[in-house]
């Protein structure tokens, strides 16, 4: 058969046959291709797995390293087994702050008790004030809800009122000898006394400069003699008045010197009728006589102790120790009477007993727990102290 030319390259070569040849070859190389890219990745997978069992093997070893809840718990204890005695005999005229460090303790502490809050109370509250009576009731004022609520000493609710006479922020509380209830309205710039059952008995004051008058009227605290006392807090100053809101006297306002005030919050009266005020845009605490005579004074702006951010809500309990609501420090100081420092509880929080959110009054009971009202986390607070030195 005759075989066309077209078929053939310059050479004499077929092309059909050529191109059968370059196929073949192609089909060869794709073979090999396709093995080496099989081992490529296997190796690629095999070096993966190997990193990872190395990396897990660095995790392990990590963890092991670090040390368990049973090794701090067994670190802390042998903390503990240094008598917190010896030490502060050890550092005996070392100031307070470095004892503190040294020591790691306070010669008192107090622990969380228990917590009044929505749950046990049946609905939320937003406390104020905290006053307690000679029966051991506790009193409590709220905030936002116009009420003030009676409790028995366990925390259950026994009554409250508030409907009839609405006042506009519930902030003070204190309780006469004969347990009448006391209330400062600093919003309503006005007192308000209760009858123990709820009754309102009595109301004075409007917001002025003048004696007797009030501008913003929030600590409020009873002595030995129901004299009352009042914060009169954007008047600078304290007044003092009888269970009827006769005027009585004053001391005056001003910054920086003894017996000058800063927007005063908290006040609370001694056994011995010794007046004490929490200065509180001044950071400190001012001791008066009964008369506004100036005693004594200690504190500053700081976080250490001593030291206040705000001090606001102050008492004092039956033996004359002084309690301050050291208030954006969120924390709780004690002193002497004449302001040695004590101890301090509370931190910043919303979880646990003992952290706080702006705490706004507190009041101490005949057998020595201390009740703080929680305001920014809805709920009363109570302690007891532990001795520890």
């Amino acid at each position: 058969m005759h075989q066309s030319n077209n078929y053939k390259d310059n050479n004499g070569n077929s092309i059909i046959m050529r191109f059968l040849k370059k196929r073949q070859e192609m089909k060869i190389k794709k073979k090999y291709l396709l093995g080496l890219s099989i081992i490529l990745v296997f190796f690629i997978f095999s070096f993966s797995d190997c990193k990872g069992e190395n990396k897990n093997e660095k995790q392990i070893a990590q963890q092991a390293a670090r040390p368990t809840e049973n090794d701090k718990k067994a670190e802390l204890e042998s903390r503990e087994e240094i008598k917190p005695k010896e030490i502060v005999e050890e550092n005996e005229g070392k100031d307070l702050n470095e004892k503190e460090k040294l020591a790691g303790k306070e010669k008192e502490e107090y622990v969380f008790v228990e917590k009044w809050d929505e749950e046990s109370i049946g609905e939320q509250i937003s406390p104020g004030g905290i006053a307690i009576d000679s029966k051991g009731f506790i009193y409590i004022s709220d905030a936002t809800n116009h009420f003030i609520y009676k409790f028995s000493p366990d925390g259950k609710l026994i009554l409250k009122w508030g409907e009839k006479v609405k006042f506009l922020w519930g902030y003070g509380l204190t309780v006469d000898s004969n347990d009448f209830i006391y209330l400062s309205d600093p919003w309503g710039n006005k007192i308000y006394k209760y009858s123990s059952d709820g009754k309102l008995i009595k109301k004075w004051g409007e917001m002025g400069k003048e004696k007797g008058k009030l501008r913003e009227p929030c600590g409020i605290a009873m002595d030995s003699n129901d004299f009352i006392y009042v914060t009169d807090r954007r008047n600078h100053r304290v007044q003092k008045f009888t269970t009827d809101g006769k005027f009585i006297t004053m001391w005056e306002k001003g910054e920086g010197k003894e017996g000058k005030f800063r927007d005063p919050m908290g006040v609370a009266v001694d056994s011995k009728d010794f007046v004490y005020v929490a200065d509180t845009w001044n950071h400190r605490i001012q001791k008066f006589t009964s008369d506004g005579e100036f005693i004594t004074m200690w504190g500053k702006k700081g976080e250490n102790v001593g030291e206040f951010l705000a001090a606001g809500a102050i008492t004092v309990d039956s033996k004359d120790f002084v309690y301050v609501l050291d208030s954006n420090n969120h924390r709780i100081q004690k002193f002497t009477s004449d302001g040695k420092f004590i101890t301090k509880w509370g931190k910043k929080g919303w979880r646990e007993g003992g952290e706080f959110e702006h705490p706004r009054a507190i009041a101490v009971d005949s057998k020595g727990y201390v009740y703080i009202s929680d305001l920014g986390n809805h709920r009363i607070q109570v302690f007891k102290k532990n001795r520890i030195l």
